[in-house]
């Protein structure tokens, strides 16, 4: 389908001045916009923010990790703050670096911090932890075991928003990408980085072309097409600026019931993200294959459902990643997710999808 900028500009106009209109004075982030009002507008809640651990069979050395918290693949956390509890008074170094980038045997950031009973300790954040980075807590003093019973009972919990790893990167325009686990939390394989995700790569695709793109990525594993719904409902992808839009989502409708609701799901969603963004281009993914028996009675359905709904909207493109990549156990080691590999393989479909769609690649 080619990309006509009259259709869907005429039918949005006004809304679509009002909104630019208020986005002009912030594009490409504005010099103006903080890292925390940043956090506040284009960030995503991070989840499973808390780590345990306890005495009840053995002894706690000094020395031990405690545990540790950072970002997962491609993500950068905004954290604001810490709590920690203890049972018992015991002295706890938190230490804030990238293991992978320490050399000479250089030792991490450290802050003593006394934990104990009857009390949190609170600590105030308010920085950036990038992708591969972590706060981890060593413990400083020795914990004799519980007998069979927690008298230990370490905490630690966080406060924080995600974004993706170039959050800082100064560029004109923004990609608005909205997905589930296989654009937002999972490659299987080591050793992997965000680097590897396809959006990751359709942007420095196109920084290598000289348009220069940030990412603003939204969503999480297990994510169906009902869970944007809600999303785009409590304001979570009403950003300032979106100069293009990508929605990956139909992997996590695994049953006939979850294709329905993306019947009636997929155009709310689309309406809501035209009410916001009329004029930008458009770019809706199908998902990728799957091993087991829901690639045939759910997957297959719903791309070809997926393409018809598509094929009728104005400025917008369907690309399918059901032959992004071989189905094959080696590419899909646990049915549904893919190695790096493979999703350079949806990265190529898209690029090759967006090249050879008339007029689309002048407007991104």
């Amino acid at each position: 389908m080619a990309f006509d900028p009259d259709a869907q500009e005429l039918a949005g106009a006004a809304l679509g001045a009002g909104l630019a209109a208020a986005r002009a004075t912030t594009a490409g982030r504005g010099a103006s916009a903080s890292f925390q009002s940043n956090a506040a507008r284009e960030g995503f809640q991070a989840t499973n923010t808390r780590i345990t651990y306890a005495n009840t069979s053995a002894a706690v050395a000094v020395g031990t990790v405690l545990g540790a918290i950072g970002p997962g693949l491609g993500q950068a956390l905004y954290v604001t703050s810490l709590a920690l509890t203890s049972d018992i008074e015991v002295l706890v170094h938190m230490q804030r670096g990238n293991a992978n980038l320490i050399a000479n045997a250089a030792s991490p950031g450290i802050a003593p911090l006394k934990v104990g009973p009857g009390r949190a300790t609170i600590v105030e954040i308010f920085e950036y932890v990038r992708e591969k980075e972590s706060i981890s807590f060593v413990l400083r003093t020795a914990v004799a075991t519980g007998a069979g019973t927690n008298t230990f009972n370490f905490e630690a919990g966080f406060h924080s928003q995600r974004f993706t790893n170039d959050f800082a990167f100064e560029a004109p325009k923004v990609m608005l990408v909205i997905g589930d686990s296989l654009s937002n939390t999972t490659i299987l394989g080591t050793p992997v980085y965000g680097y590897d995700f396809w959006h990751a790569a359709f942007q420095r695709w196109l920084r290598s072309i000289g348009k220069h793109y940030r990412r603003v990525v939204k969503g999480d594993g297990g994510w169906k097409t009902s869970h944007a719904v809600i999303a785009l409902k409590c304001g979570q992808f009403d950003i300032l600026q979106a100069d293009a839009i990508m929605v990956m989502l139909g992997t996590n409708e695994t049953v006939l019931a979850d294709f329905e609701s993306t019947e009636t799901g997929l155009p709310a969603l689309v309406a809501g993200l035209r009410e916001m963004y009329p004029t930008q281009p458009l770019i809706l993914m199908g998902p990728p294959p799957r091993l087991d028996a829901i690639e045939a009675s759910v997957m297959q359905p719903l791309r070809a459902w997926e393409a018809t709904y598509a094929d009728g909207l104005s400025n917008t493109l369907y690309v399918s990643f059901a032959d992004a990549f071989a189905a094959n156990i080696t590419n899909l080691p646990d049915n549904v997710h893919t190695i790096a590999s493979g999703q350079a393989g949806m990265f190529a479909k898209l690029r090759d999808s967006v090249t050879a769609t008339a007029g689309l690649l002048a407007r991104l």
